[in-house]
Parts: C-alpha cells; structure tokens; sequence
C-alpha cells in the first residue's frame, strides 16, 4: 500500500484522509501513511457529509482512502 501511495504521488507531509470501519485495513493504512511520511487525518464513518467536507478542505488532504 505504501508504494501505491508512492506512485499516487503522496510524499511526506502531504494529508491523506482515511474513512475506513476499524479493521485491519485501517491498521494497515496507518502503517503505510507512516511508511511513506504523510500525514494521516481520520474521519470516523458516523461523521456527517458536512463535517467529513469540511475536514477535507481544512487538511488540503490529497487522497481520501475508503472502503
């Protein structure tokens, strides 16, 4: 995952969302956002659209991981 990341162009410092249910994949994206330097923002899935936008615009985030 973290050279998928890589090859999306994500590079250290860059804000990655994530809006993942808590599983092993959530664990295995924050492993790989460390690999790779990025910031990791988490959004929990019982967020609103609006609240979930509005952090997306506030990080500048570059990629939003879901499932």
């Amino acid at each position: 995952l973290a050279q998928q990341l890589i090859q999306h162009g994500i590079r250290p410092g860059h804000a990655v969302a994530v809006l993942l249910q808590r599983s092993i994949a959530t664990i295995t994206t924050v492993l790989a956002l460390a690999k790779t330097g990025a910031v990791h923002v988490p959004l929990d899935t019982r967020y609103p659209a609006e609240r979930i936008r509005h952090i997306l615009d506030d990080t500048d985030a570059r990629l939003l991981i879901t499932d």
